[in-house]
């Protein structure tokens, strides 16, 4: 997932410029189906995990490349999806 990005430090309140970014992600997750009325239904429950596979490091708040080399992995809220099989 490629990106372009801009920083906000709060506490210098300050934007910096934008930098590029390359990220993947993996979700695990299971899918559920279900039927209301003879109709199929599904519910996917995902949780996703990314991380940066390149990140430019020109532009990029101190304040943030501290937190990167913290924990480089970004934990995301669990996804839900809801459908209908055809």
């Amino acid at each position: 997932m490629p990106m372009w990005d801009r920083y906000h430090d709060i506490k210098e309140n300050v934007i910096y410029p934008v930098g590029f970014d390359l990220w993947n992600e993996f979700r695990l997750g299971y899918a559920f189906d279900f039927k209301i009325r003879k109709q199929t239904l599904f519910l996917n429950v995902q949780w996703p995990l990314g991380f940066s596979l390149y990140s430019d490091p020109k532009g990029k708040p101190e304040a943030f490349k501290k937190l990167v080399k913290k924990d480089p992995f970004f934990y995301f809220p669990p996804l839900f999806f809801v459908g209908i099989r055809f």
